[in-house]
């Protein structure tokens, strides 16, 4: 049998395109097995890759491999193309009165055991938002950020030697905190700020990573559950932190469907924040939603200062 480079190239692209068609429907079957959720951190780089594969497609001019090309296309740019066009929920919403008030949130997973905390240190204490989130603090961490907690009046802290210590720091009153500890024993701030005589009610989490089944269940349990108690809240609110989990999961729809809330991200562009050192595993897992009461005026992520996370930051307005 004579060896034909054409054939062989039309084979391997359409062996790859079906590989990628697979990869690309895995989150959807994710109710059937914990693993195929962590296919839906990857929506950008399965669309750069279904890209490139119609781009082959359309070099070689096969239909079958123009048709599966296209379609792969389609299945992930409609997850991504929300954050990447301001249409529907993303469209900029009119903008706020002049004398609106305003204020900007920040949070950041701080990756408590890295070996260069000299440069989170340097950051955080010279942080200028009105509200700061973090995560994965302990008491060394505590006595590291001594500048932020003084230049902070209020505050919520409740450093664990794990990964789990979170931290809620505040320019405006914190009127009341609750501390919730379920379903697994890890703490998630909740607090009600009163900002200009408006109260609003902030929650910091960090649920567990979703790398064993008990893992992804007690993670999308934890992001339920708080999506219940703020469903219907009778107050402004936001939710932030470290969630595990990428805005394409289906607990993620789940849990701004169920709070009524929005991602701030938005018709804002993907706003990759972890993790710092591998460029093509790139996602986004760290989050600030906002009720519909807020318009977000500015978005941004922060440097990379020795977490394996960049902050995040949202400047919202009434």
């Amino acid at each position: 049998m004579k060896f034909s480079l054409r054939t062989f190239i039309q084979t391997v692209l359409f062996v790859a395109l079906l590989a990628l068609s697979l990869a690309s429907l895995l989150p959807l079957l994710s109710g059937l097995w914990w693993v195929f959720d962590l296919a839906s951190h990857f929506r950008v780089q399965l669309l750069v890759l279904s890209l490139l594969g119609l781009l082959g497609a359309l070099l070689i001019r096969r239909a079958p491999h123009l048709v599966l090309a296209a379609l792969v296309v389609v299945v992930n740019l409609v997850p991504v193309l929300p954050y990447l066009v301001p249409l529907g929920v993303a469209a900029p919403p009119a903008a706020p009165p002049a004398n609106a008030s305003r204020f900007c949130v920040l949070s950041f997973n701080v990756m408590m055991d890295t070996y260069y905390k000299d440069k989170p240190f340097a950051y955080l204490n010279g942080v200028q938002d009105d509200v700061v989130f973090l995560a994965e603090v302990n008491d060394v961490w505590l006595d590291g950020i001594a500048k932020l907690r003084s230049n902070y009046p209020y505050r919520v802290e409740v450093p664990r030697g794990d990964y789990y210590g979170v931290a809620l720091y505040s320019r405006f009153p914190i009127v009341a905190s609750e501390i919730i500890t379920e379903p697994a024993s890890l703490p998630t701030i909740s607090a009600t700020v009163r900002i200009d005589g408006r109260e609003v009610n902030i929650v910091g989490t960090h649920p567990l990573a979703p790398i064993t089944k008990w893992g992804t269940r007690t993670r999308d349990a934890q992001l339920r559950l708080l999506s219940h108690r703020l469903a219907g809240a009778s107050m402004p609110t936001l939710l932030l932190g470290d969630f595990n989990t990428s805005p394409w999961s289906a607990v993620f729809a789940d849990v701004t469907t169920a709070a009524g809330l929005r991602d701030s991200a938005l018709g804002r562009g993907v706003q990759f924040t972890w993790p710092t050192n591998v460029l093509w595993l790139r996602t986004s897992i760290d989050h600030i939603l906002v009720s519909r009461e807020f318009a977000v005026t500015q978005t941004a992520v922060g440097p990379a200062v020795g977490s394996d996370h960049y902050p995040i930051r949202a400047c919202l307005a009434f």
